[in-house]
């Protein structure tokens, strides 16, 4: 008897989110400089603004979001704690619970800026602006963080 296959935006989207953490997984094995960072002031997660919203099909339902942007804020006082890789751990939490909140991506960036994965850092950066980028805030913000990512590359 043969089966019969359905292909849905949701589907898809939890394909790119698990493409997404297998990268993670995969960079994130790769051997990092033990280097000791400064204590850092984290700043908190503002809400999104000018943000376009994601088709009917694709939004995660209210739980999902409310979660997700818990899960942001605990892995932005990680960061701020300096517990980068259990940040890391929560914020990819995060995205795999709503892959349309920019913050998540920011502090991602941020978490592998401290663990100077400058490729890592670079797309969250991208992703943070593709985000995030219409947000005034927020824009300075990305816009300081690349360019600390760019003096890590030279």
């Amino acid at each position: 008897m043969a089966s019969k296959t359905y292909t849905t935006a949701a589907h898809k989207n939890q394909g790119l989110i698990i493409g997404l953490l297998c990268g993670l997984l995969l960079f994130g094995c790769m051997p990092k400089a033990n280097v000791s960072v400064p204590d850092r002031q984290i700043p908190p997660a503002l809400p999104p603004a000018g943000k376009t919203p994601a088709p009917p099909s694709a939004r995660p339902d209210g739980a999902q979001v409310q979660a997700a942007q818990a899960l942001v804020e605990q892995g932005r006082q990680y960061l701020a704690q300096g517990a980068t890789d259990a940040a890391i751990r929560v914020l990819e939490r995060s995205v795999a619970l709503d892959a349309t909140i920019g913050q998540h991506y920011y502090y991602l960036a941020e978490a592998w800026l401290i663990k100077q994965n400058i490729r890592q850092a670079r797309e969250f950066n991208r992703l943070a602006d593709l985000h995030l980028g219409r947000d005034p805030d927020w824009q300075n913000r990305i816009v300081r963080q690349d360019d600390r990512i760019r003096k890590l590359d030279h």
